[in-house]
């Protein structure tokens, strides 16, 4: 099996107590890449995540002891991307993904997602943008939901983790006011959305 086709298990304000000191220290800006620097470490099987300092430590514990700690997150491997439920592996991009060509509103893409332990895909670099409009284009889609809200309390648009997203690549007429993010159906480049309209959408297993 290959070590990179796999998927992680995140739990929010809990560190791992460590028994061993970690195999590996790590400065990461998002626990997404703490997770995906684990998977290239073939005896590392959890790691923590520090939101304020980005520190990701990793270590060799299938089943760490953890404690509660705010703004840290545990990451554990699980199963593999391998194709269970449809999802396929990405190794440009390490993502373990499934596209979804039934257009459905925001709610319910979200839902879907949720249902198979996974998040609307989440765009937070131009890699990944650039490998979404080729999917995109692969299975004739036009516009697709992806990962990202914000509400009057929360102005800037952040993902399912509550961290602000950083990367956009929007049309000239956006970001619009309002509070979910879509592809243009031409372009391909980044809209807001009201979320109630029907489009096509990418989940993400991580």
């Amino acid at each position: 099996m290959n070590i990179n086709e796999q998927k992680f298990e995140l739990e929010t304000d809990t560190r791992i107590v460590p028994t061993n000191s970690s195999i590996r220290t790590l400065i990461t800006k998002h626990f997404l890449e703490c997770a995906s620097s684990c998977t290239s470490i073939a005896n590392c099987y959890s790691a923590n995540y520090q939101s304020v300092t980005g520190q990701c430590h990793m270590y060799s514990a299938h089943f760490p002891h953890k404690e509660t700690s705010v703004g840290s997150k545990t990451i554990r491997k699980t199963k593999l991307c391998n194709g269970t439920m449809g999802y396929k592996y990405e190794a440009n991009v390490n993502i373990c993904y499934k596209a979804f060509t039934t257009a459905k509103n925001h709610t319910i893409a979200k839902s879907i997602c949720k249902a198979d332990g996974a998040h609307l895909l989440l765009i937070n670099s131009e890699q990944v943008y650039d490998w979404a409009v080729d999917l995109m284009a692969a299975n004739d889609m036009m516009r697709i939901y992806f990962q990202g809200e914000k509400n009057d309390n929360q102005p800037s648009f952040v993902d399912d983790e509550g961290i602000e997203l950083i990367y956009f690549n929007w049309t000239v007429e956006h970001p619009g006011t309002d509070n979910f993010l879509r592809t243009q159906g031409e372009t391909r480049l980044m809209e807001t959305s009201t979320g109630t309209s029907c489009y096509e959408y990418i989940c993400q297993i991580y």
